[in-house]
């Protein structure tokens, strides 16, 4: 894989600090991958509770079976 210009990302990083965001942060793809599989992981954990957070009014088991036993 090629190496990026250092000037490059100074412009990458101006650009998108034009559109609003306050920090620019560059990661290796291990570091990127590693951050990527850690929010997949809590957004889906999240998910599941709001599913079976209202079991007694909901049959909502019905909908994770599958994730709960693997399948």
């Amino acid at each position: 894989m090629k190496k990026i210009k250092r000037k490059n990302l100074e412009l990458l990083s101006e650009i998108v600090k034009l559109m609003g965001f306050k920090k620019v942060s560059f990661l290796t793809a291990q570091e990127h991958d590693e951050i990527i599989a850690f929010t997949r992981s809590a957004t889906h954990a999240i998910a599941v509770s709001l599913v079976n957070s209202d079991s007694e009014k909901y049959d909502t088991n019905r909908f994770i079976r599958g994730f709960l036993s693997g399948i």
